[in-house]
C-alpha cells in the first residue's frame, strides 16, 4: 500500500516517487507524471494511475524491470519517450482511447509485451516506439493513425511474416530471416531505417518496383552482400556511406531521372551524394 510520503508531488505534478516500490497506487489530484518519476525502480512491480492524469513524461518509468502491471486511465493524451522503456516484465498494455501520440521508444525493449491494441485516438507513434519487443505478436493499428516513425517495430520477431519480413502498412520494418538471396515482397512501398542491420548471411536483396524510399542504414553490416538490385522507382535513400557495405561487387547500374548514368567506384554501390 502507498504512503503520501512516498511522493514528492507539487501543483498536482508528481515530481519523485521515493517509496519500497511492490503496488503502487499514485494518489488523487496528480495531472501530470513527470519526466523520470519511477525511473529506476527495479522494486515496482504494479502501478495505478489516477483518473485525472493527462500525460506520462519521459523516461517516467524506463528500466523498471519489474512493473508487470499498468492501468493507464483515460483521459491521458501523450504518453512520453521512453516513458516505459525496458520494462522487461510488462507483458500487456492497454492504450486508453484519450491517448494522441505515442512518444519516441515509449515501449522500447519491453521484452514480455505480448500484444497492443492502439486505439483509434492515436495520430502518431514516434521513432522506435515499440524497438526490441521480442514478444510482440499482435498489434492492432487504426486508420487514424498517419504518423509511424522510423523503427518503430524495429527487431519485433515475432511480426514477421513466413519469409521474415515485418511489413506494416506496405512499410518492410525489418527483415528476420536468414536466407542469402532475398526477393522483398511486391507492394512494399518504403525500406524503413536498418530494416536489414546485421543480417550476416544475406548475399543479394532485389527491392521490387513501387518501392520509393530507402532508409539510414538499412543494409549496415550486411557483411556478406555483394548485390543490390534497386528499381526506378526509388526517388530517396537515406544516410548509407556506400550501404555500410563493403562487399558489393556485382552493382545494379540504372539512369538517374535526368538521364545521367550512375556509377561505381572501388567495387562497391555508388549513388550521386552519397559518396564517402
Amino acid at each position: 500500500m502507498s504512503n503520501i510520503n512516498d511522493f514528492v508531488i507539487e501543483n498536482g505534478v508528481l515530481i519523485k516517487y521515493q517509496g519500497p516500490g511492490g503496488d503502487v497506487v499514485i494518489p488523487d489530484g496528480v495531472t501530470r507524471i513527470d519526466d523520470m518519476a519511477f525511473t529506476g525502480c527495479t522494486s515496482l512491480t504494479s502501478v495505478v494511475i489516477p483518473e485525472g492524469v493527462t500525460s506520462i513524461g519521459w523516461t517516467a518509468f524506463w528500466g523498471c524491470s519489474s512493473l508487470a502491471s499498468v492501468v493507464i486511465p483515460k483521459g491521458v493524451t501523450s504518453i512520453g519517450g521512453m516513458a516505459f522503456s525496458d520494462c522487461t516484465s510488462l507483458t500487456s498494455v492497454v492504450i486508453p482511447d484519450s491517448v494522441r501520440s505515442i512518444g519516441d521508444s515509449a515501449f522500447s525493449c519491453c521484452t514480455s509485451i505480448t500484444s497492443v491494441v492502439i486505439p483509434d485516438s492515436v495520430t502518431s507513434i514516434g521513432d522506435s516506439a515499440f524497438y526490441g519487443c521480442f514478444s510482440l505478436a499482435g498489434v492492432v493499428i487504426p486508420e487514424s493513425v498517419t504518423e509511424i516513425g522510423d523503427r518503430a517495430f524495429f527487431r519485433c520477431e515475432k511480426l514477421a511474416d513466413e519469409n521474415g519480413f515485418v511489413i506494416i502498412r506496405n512499410v518492410l520494418y525489418s527483415y528476420q530471416g536468414s536466407k542469402t538471396d532475398v526477393v522483398i515482397p511486391e507492394g512494399v512501398t518504403s525500406i524503413n531505417d536498418w530494416a536489414f542491420y546485421d543480417c550476416a548471411s544475406l548475399a543479394s536483396i532485389v527491392i521490387p518496383e513501387g518501392v520509393t524510399s530507402i532508409g539510414d542504414s538499412a543494409f549496415k553490416y550486411c557483411k556478406s552482400l555483394t548485390s543490390v538490385v534497386i528499381p526506378e522507382s526509388v526517388t530517396s535513400i537515406g544516410i548509407h556511406r556506400r550501404f555500410g557495405v563493403r562487399g558489393l561487387l556485382k552493382p545494379y547500374k540504372r539512369r538517374d531521372p535526368e538521364g545521367r548514368d550512375e556509377h561505381k567506384r572501388s567495387g562497391v554501390l555508388w549513388l550521386p551524394g552519397f559518396d564517402s
